[in-house]
């Protein structure tokens, strides 16, 4: 039930995917949030962090991703990934 929690971001469903999120690492403590103390981080550079976790690849999952306003972003899967992409670009209307 814990781990459905934690993916399902307020309940919107999509497709169940572990995605990689490459994020800097002022926003551990909103990863830790989202996710639990438990998750497994690991360090790219001294700035930035990785992780890959279990979500419901939705709109909303992007939102959540979207609010850190380029601090994060979405390193696989490549479909996930491509999403979001699109979703931005369309945002800044590019």
């Amino acid at each position: 039930v814990d781990s459905h929690v934690k993916a399902a971001f307020k309940m919107h469903s999509g497709p169940t995917s572990r995605v990689t999120l490459c994020f800097d690492q002022s926003l551990l403590g909103c990863v830790y949030d989202k996710f639990g103390e438990d998750t497994k981080i690991e360090r790219v550079d001294d700035a930035t962090l990785r992780v890959r976790v279990p979500v419901q690849v939705s709109n909303v999952f992007f939102g959540w991703v979207f609010q850190f306003e380029g601090k994060m972003r979405i390193e696989g899967p490549g479909k996930a990934a491509e999403q979001y992409r699109n979703l931005r670009q369309t945002k800044n209307g590019i």
